[in-house]
């Protein structure tokens, strides 16, 4: 290869990785304003349940600029919401309740907010809600995580005489 096509092939190829890399800075910082997302980690997929079988949807929020709060969204209606105990923090996980009282499939996703008011929301996921116990996969109350006390009993003295 000739030395000046040489030169203007090293040229264009630093020039498309320059591109290439304040492409990936302007997507990772959202252009100019902070960078916010959120995912539903638990269920990670579509699940089916019972009418009255508490689910329970696990999501992760993260942003720069400070989360405000997340909402559970049922078929693009608010129907609980929940926030940082420390305002805002840039990570939050959440869990947020939802009981169905009809049957049917449900669209399920789950915005966060930030402090700047910024606003994102989740891919859906579909809750199929049906009559009686025959839930086909894992039930709502199966994504619940296990509930610690936090007031641990105390130990009690046997009864005397024994």
């Amino acid at each position: 290869m000739e030395p000046h096509k040489r030169s203007f092939s090293i040229m264009i190829g630093i020039l498309v990785i320059a591109l290439f890399l304040t492409g990936c800075d302007s997507l990772s910082s959202g252009g100019d304003s902070k960078s916010l997302s959120i995912v539903i980690s638990n269920p990670v997929g579509d699940v089916t349940v019972s009418i009255g079988e508490t689910v329970g949807i696990t999501s992760t929020s993260i942003s720069e600029a400070g989360i405000s709060q997340v909402q559970l969204l049922v078929n693009g209606q608010v129907t609980a919401s929940a926030s940082p105990q420390e305002p805002g923090a840039e990570m939050f996980v959440a869990l947020t309740i939802w009981v169905p009282t009809n049957p049917g499939t449900y669209q399920i996703s789950v915005a966060v907010e930030d402090v700047g008011n910024q606003r994102v929301e989740s891919s859906k996921l579909s809750v199929t809600v049906q009559e009686g116990g025959q839930a086909q996969s894992q039930t709502g109350s199966d994504f619940l995580p296990p509930v610690t006390p936090t007031n641990p009993p105390t130990a009690t003295e046997a009864p005397a005489g024994t």
